[in-house]
């Protein structure tokens, strides 16, 4: 029917398009993942973007979260009967023709809840990996969100020193200016110059650190060398978090060992239901030629039932019990001492940024605008050649010093900051309350 309505040429026609658009409409949705997976790398990370780019893309977590499907493929099996077993038995006798043969099942049944016990087991182990990748989930954060605003303080104290040396390249030339015109001493120029390259000497271990903590920002963003990365803006003001009350439960540490505490609670019924053998039970059928004088031979058949009780008399399992009973009571210790470090942990981030936040404000508020404004006066007075140099270099030198301090207060506040909020089990929402 198709013949009679199109020729061959317009067959092959038809089908060459349909294969190139079934080509296309692949490319577009393999172009699609690309660009899903390259949008945040080629518009610039942010302290925002981050932490969900890390749990999207770092390779360490992509790894661990094959482990929650290894885990969850294991479960499926778990909690089922063993394979029933076939049995058959043949017996000829050489001497007459008496024979006899038998064939049947045996299948093992647990007189205790083990099977489902072994299923409670595997969904906890299940939830045990899920937990153990949100952990990892957690460090990788709060590292990169480090390294990101170790970054962004770094940038801007370069910043600063170049503002720097473009005012003091600016005030060589005028000074060279000044000096060819007799009106001061050639040294002055000198010193400025000099301090110009002292300026750009202390820039290069500044980049080179920039350079490191990109490469650990690639890194823990599953990003190659070569490939284009940047962080855009800048660290926000300090600004304190609403205090929030901590939860322990939203800690991913705490609730992985709370997890494997309930595992352990669990393997502890599992190892007593494991005291008692599965019975068995066993279906035969026999067939047999057997002499009965003065009959002859004859057949018989038979049908019967098996069923085998293992009796607890030499294992009763104390060894693995107490074993699990052990492993809960380090469990429960250890939780104890989660406790206590996340709580400190917080207590001293939170202290920490209050401290912080008290130098920052006051450096921006009273001492910066103070210094601004003693060296614009001594640049006045040393126009008018009411002051040296000398005292303009030392002002501009504690001026830097006093830049440079606040964005280390700054980095400081939001590295304690990350560490609060990572206790607290807030870290995927860093720049919520700003």
């Amino acid at each position: 029917m198709l013949m009679k309505i199109f020729d061959h040429g317009q067959i092959w026609t038809l089908v060459a398009n349909l294969l190139a658009g079934l080509f296309l409409a692949l490319s577009g949705v393999a172009e699609t993942v690309t660009k899903e997976e390259s949008t945040a790398s080629e518009g610039g990370w942010s302290l925002t973007s981050i932490p969900e780019g890390v749990i999207r893309l770092n390779p360490e977590i992509r790894a661990a979260r094959w482990t929650i499907e290894m885990v969850k493929s294991r479960s499926r099996q778990a909690g089922r009967l063993n394979h029933p077993q076939l049995k058959s038995s043949y017996f000829d006798n050489s001497r007459t023709s008496e024979m006899q043969t038998s064939a049947g099942f045996e299948q093992a049944f647990p007189i205790t809840a083990r099977l489902r016990l072994e299923k409670t087991v595997a969904r906890h182990k299940v939830q045990e990996a899920e937990s153990e990748v949100a952990v990892m989930s957690r460090l990788h954060v709060e590292n990169a969100l480090t390294q990101a605003i170790r970054y962004l303080a770094n940038r801007e104290r370069l910043e600063i020193a170049e503002n720097q040396i473009e005012v003091a390249q600016e005030r060589t030339l005028f000074l060279k200016a000044q000096a060819v015109k007799g009106e001061i001493s050639s040294l002055d120029a000198t010193q400025s110059s000099l301090e110009v390259d002292g300026l750009k000497l202390q820039m290069r271990p500044m980049r080179a650190i920039s350079k490191e903590l990109a490469n650990e920002l690639r890194t823990l963003l599953g990003l190659l060398p070569d490939e284009k990365f940047q962080i855009t803006g800048s660290l926000p003001p300090a600004v304190m978090p609403v205090a929030t009350e901590i939860r322990l439960m939203q800690s991913p540490d705490y609730l992985l060992l709370q997890q494997k505490a309930q595992t352990a609670e669990e393997n502890i019924k599992l190892e007593r239901a494991k005291r008692y053998a599965d019975i068995r039970l066993g279906i035969l059928h026999q067939w047999s030629m057997e002499e009965d004088a003065p009959l002859g031979i004859q057949k018989e058949r038979r049908f019967g039932f098996q069923l085998s009780v293992p009796l607890p008399l030499w294992n009763r399992n104390e060894g693995e019990i107490n074993a699990r009973k052990i492993e809960l009571k380090r469990l429960q210790a250890v939780m104890k001492s989660v406790e206590s470090r996340i709580l400190n942990r917080a207590d001293s981030a939170y202290g920490g940024m209050i401290e912080h936040l008290a130098v920052y404000n006051e450096i921006t508020q009273q001492l910066l605008p103070k210094r601004e404004h003693y060296l614009k006066t001594l640049e006045h007075s040393f126009m008018q050649g009411l002051s040296n140099y000398e005292r303009l270099v030392r002002a501009q030198e504690a001026l830097l010093k006093l830049k440079m301090e606040r964005s280390r207060v700054l980095e400081s506040f939001h590295m304690d900051r990350v560490r609060y909020q990572s206790e607290t089990g807030n870290l995927e929402n860093y720049n919520a309350s700003y």
